[in-house]
């Protein structure tokens, strides 16, 4: 029986010895992991105290303010309308925004080298568009008759016009 209790004690005392070790091992991870979570709740409160404070004192947006409408009369008016009167409604358009965009007078717009630079182009593009061929295949202002034409158009009767 001594030996029966002697093996019981000495399972016992492993069992213990195991379960210190197992604890001890257990409790030092436990000590990092505890230290982690403690910086990272730290980390979290000055974030959001941060994050209140930013709430409290939002920053202004950097806008430019647009150039203060003067009081503009009757000489002002016509002046500025002879100076416009020369463009078309998409042109007109164009030089309002960029007249917005650069904050300054639609007359100093106008007058702007890229401003003209853009309207030339623009009315260079319609000028082209509209030489472009018609639906018959021939060019606006195309003025030579085919021969068969001018030969048929000879034996008709006076005043009748083949052309309409």
């Amino acid at each position: 029986m001594e030996t029966q209790e002697t093996n019981e004690e000495t399972i016992e005392t492993k069992e213990t010895e195991t379960q210190e070790t197992e604890t001890k091992e257990y409790s030092d991870n436990e000590k990092q992991l505890f230290a982690r979570a403690k910086n990272a709740e730290k980390e979290l409160k000055e974030l959001k105290l941060k994050l209140k404070e930013g709430e409290k004192k939002p920053e202004p947006p950097v806008r430019q303010e647009p150039p203060k409408e003067e009081k503009l009369d009757a000489i002002k008016i016509a002046k500025l309308a002879n100076s416009l009167k020369e463009y078309d409604d998409d042109e007109l358009g164009y030089i309002e925004l960029m007249s917005k965009a650069k904050g300054c007078t639609l007359e100093d717009t106008v007058k702007d080298e890229d401003v003209k630079l853009y309207i030339s182009a623009k009315r260079d593009k319609k000028q082209k568009d509209n030489m472009a061929t018609t639906p018959n295949g021939k060019q606006p202002g195309y003025s030579k008759e085919d021969p068969f034409v001018k030969k048929f158009s000879q034996n008709l009767p006076k005043g009748f016009d083949y052309t309409k």
